[in-house]
C-alpha cells in the first residue's frame, strides 16, 4: 500500500493522497539542504521500530507528471511516524515546500536502490 502527503501553501495539514505507483525513480540532489535533512532524518527514523530502509530520491507518478522529492520507506505506516516526519520537514524548511512520504513494494525498492544509496538502514 502506498501513503504519502503533501502540504501545499494554502493548507494547513497535510493530505493523504494515491496518486497510483511510481512510474520513475531518479537521484535526489545532494546539496546543504539534503544533507541536513538525511542527517536529521536518519535520527528520527531510528527511533521508529517499523522503518526497516530508507532513500531520498525524485519520482514521477505518471507521464507527464512533475518530479517530487520523496522518502521512500521500507516498513510499517503509522500515524505517530508521519506526525514525527511532518513536524521535523516543516522545522527545517519554509512552507510551501513539500516532501512525498512513500513505502515502497519490494519492487520498488529494488529500482530505487539501484539510483540512491539508503539514508537510513535498521541495524
Amino acid at each position: 500500500m502506498f501513503g504519502w502527503f503533501r502540504r501545499k501553501q494554502s493548507e494547513p495539514e497535510p493530505q493523504l493522497l494515491d496518486f497510483g505507483p511510481i512510474t520513475e525513480f531518479h537521484a535526489a540532489a545532494r546539496g546543504e539542504g539534503e544533507e541536513r535533512l538525511v542527517a536529521a532524518l536518519a535520527l528520527l527514523l531510528a527511533d521508529h521500530r517499523g522503518v526497516e530502509r530508507a532513500y531520498l530520491a525524485r519520482v514521477r507518478y505518471g507521464e507527464g507528471q512533475p518530479l517530487d522529492m520523496a522518502l521512500c520507506l521500507v516498513g510499517a505506516e503509522s500515524d505517530a511516524l508521519y506526525a514525527a516526519l511532518r513536524k521535523l520537514f516543516h522545522a527545517m524548511f519554509e512552507q510551501g515546500q513539500h516532501l512525498d512520504i512513500v513505502f515502497v513494494s519490494p519492487d520498488e525498492e529494488a529500482r530505487v536502490r539501484e539510483l540512491a544509496p539508503a539514508i537510513y538502514a535498521r541495524p
